[in-house]
């Protein structure tokens, strides 16, 4: 399983200065690595906001906010862990189709983190496939439940599709997860047969959100 789990308004931050150098670096057509948490990395403008928007992800208010980062970090690796430990309670091994640390800081992907107080307490991210756009790691922290913030994760990881005019949206989550079922269903997501490698059949459920 994928760990699939729960709009977002306001006004939007200025560009950091490492970011404006970033895309500076972009633009000359030459990436170069960034030291991020520890880890060289090559980051390009899709790594670091809304690709083909222009503007970084939007923020409520001070206190909570969803922003691109870098997967690598004590903090991110505390969630993604404990999403894993979830997951291998509810499902066996072969079941369990989620990406590592490693995978997520692949060119195609954009990983968000959102914090109140600054305190990581979800993450989402999004795989850019051949005519879609696959939502992958997303998990919030269980004191941080009851705040909406998965469909404000969801929300901006559609933004980021809608932004590169990707045309559909597909996931892959569990038949054990009724309140994942939940969020998708609301956000407009139906079911769909399996895509890309996945087999066919339970405890799959894969479900597909056209944007076009």
């Amino acid at each position: 399983m994928t760990e699939n789990r729960e709009g977002w308004t306001g006004t939007e931050a200025a560009l950091t200065r490492f970011q404006r150098a970033i895309l500076d670096r972009r633009a000359q057509g030459r990436d170069r690595p960034q030291d991020c948490g520890g880890v060289t990395k090559t980051w390009s403008s899709r790594n670091m906001f809304t690709a083909g928007s222009g503007t970084p992800p939007r923020m409520t208010d001070a206190s909570l906010s969803i922003a691109i980062e870098n997967p690598d970090t004590p903090e991110t690796r505390a969630m993604l862990e404990a999403s894993d430990a979830y997951m291998a309670e509810r499902y066996p091994p072969a079941n369990n189709y989620m990406l590592d640390v490693s995978a997520l800081q692949g060119r195609d992907i954009t990983f968000l983190v959102a914090r109140k107080d600054g305190a990581a307490i979800g993450c989402g991210a999004i795989v850019r496939k051949a005519g879609y756009a696959e939502i992958k790691r997303m998990w919030v922290a269980p004191e941080a439940r009851g705040l909406k913030l998965g469909r404000r994760l969801l929300d901006e990881l559609e933004a980021v599709a809608r932004a590169e005019a990707i045309p559909a949206l597909m996931l892959e989550a569990g038949d054990e997860q009724p309140e994942a079922m939940g969020l998708y269903a609301a956000a407009g997501f139906t079911r769909r047969g399996a895509f890309g490698d996945y087999p066919e059949g339970p405890p799959s459920v894969f479900m597909e959100k056209r944007l076009g």
